[in-house]
């Protein structure tokens, strides 16, 4: 990289846009609304007028970060290219070794083989670890991470998306969540510490600095979610207490539950909706009056999905979601996760454990942890 200016320039703008989306503040009918306050009303609310206007407000922050996104996408292309590659997308998919053209066609591809069970289905934490054998997250973590949400008139902001980082590529293992007690933030949590202990096992000294960081970005989140898939398995809630030992599941509701909420579904907006959406801001310059129609058709076209309410180019719904924001071209990541933690959990499952897949538990199992360890 031999452009400072430049370099100086995204700099300045990153850091603009993360004050922007950090800072905002929402409204419902006047009132400050936090995101988690918005997603518990997403997720209970039976009132559909509710329902509509909790979106709307949930969509607010787009236009204000619209016109800095568009500077940032010249200055992140910008970079790209002195990098000597033609634009970010491809600067960001050839950690796998491919061009963009190469990663849509296979996360078309994923999305073909799927296909029909999608349409098919449309008609703690570190106890978890340690019980496998890891030796515990340093004191450090629980002293400096910022796990708890903060009240909407609160003066200090903080990006409400929960992430996990490595500060010094050292010991230093940092959290930042919003966590609520319920399922959602119980699962979240043990994925965030999946990114913790994966820091954790590659940060030896015998491994240089340049060398401490995942096989792939996309096998950093498939480890995270191969442990929220794992926390969530009944006999492992029974083990905790999270659910009474007289509890009798129901497996076919189990797997509809994780197929419908989760995984099936997830898959058309992580290989579809998002690597598609950013690949047209990047690599083929969409103009940004065109950005919230292409938006909303992908959403259409891959997931199936329309708007409760007229969306038209005053708005910018994709900027609404933080990847685009502060880790743009990256979202294909979850796709490969998502392929990654069941091949992972699978293996687990029948040659570790020999107990089902779709009911098994790796609370306490020593050896699921030295696996495990060993291929971090």
């Amino acid at each position: 990289m031999t452009n400072p200016d430049l370099v100086a320039k995204r700099v300045a703008a990153e850091t603009k846009q993360a004050s922007i989306l950090n800072g905002f503040e929402f409204k419902l009918n006047g009132q400050p609304i936090s995101v988690n306050q918005i997603d518990d009303k997403l997720e209970k609310s039976v009132d559909l007028n509710e329902r509509k206007a909790v979106w709307e407000a949930s969509k607010q922050s787009g236009p204000a970060l619209k016109p800095n996104l568009i500077t940032l996408r010249d200055l992140r292309n910008g970079v790209a290219k002195e990098m000597k590659y033609p634009d970010y997308f491809s600067l960001e998919v050839a950690a796998y070794g491919m061009t963009t053209e190469e990663m849509l066609k296979m996360l078309e591809d994923w999305m073909t083989t799927l296909r029909p069970l999608y349409l098919q289905l449309h008609t703690s934490a570190e106890q978890f670890y340690t019980g496998l054998g890891f030796s515990p997250l340093q004191q450090s973590f629980w002293e400096r991470s910022d796990l708890y949400p903060l009240p909407p008139d609160s003066k200090r902001k903080k990006n409400t998306h929960a992430s996990c980082w490595h500060v010094d590529l050292q010991n230093d293992i940092r959290s930042l969540q919003s966590i609520e007690p319920n399922a959602r933030w119980f699962f979240t949590a043990h994925h965030e510490l999946g990114h913790g202990y994966y820091f954790k096992a590659y940060s030896r000294p015998e491994v240089p600095y340049l060398l401490r960081l995942g096989a792939a970005p996309g096998f950093h989140e498939g480890v995270g979610e191969l442990i929220a898939l794992a926390s969530s398995q009944v006999p492992y809630l029974q083990s905790r207490g999270v659910l009474p030992h007289e509890f009798n599941a129901d497996k076919t509701a189990f797997l509809l539950d994780d197929a419908l909420a989760r995984s099936v579904p997830f898959i058309y907006f992580s290989c579809g909706t998002m690597p598609h959406w950013e690949a047209d801001i990047y690599a083929r310059n969409l103009p940004p009056d065109q950005w919230n129609a292409r938006w909303w058709k992908y959403v259409s076209d891959f997931q199936g999905i329309e708007p409760p309410s007229a969306r038209g180019e005053e708005f910018c719904d994709a900027a609404t979601k933080t990847h685009i924001n502060d880790n743009p071209a990256y979202y294909y990541n979850y796709a490969f996760a998502t392929v990654f933690q069941f091949q992972l959990h699978d293996y687990i499952a029948r040659k570790i454990l020999h107990q089902p897949p779709q009911s098994c538990n790796y609370a306490d199992n020593k050896e699921v942890g030295t696996w495990l360890n060993n291929i971090l």
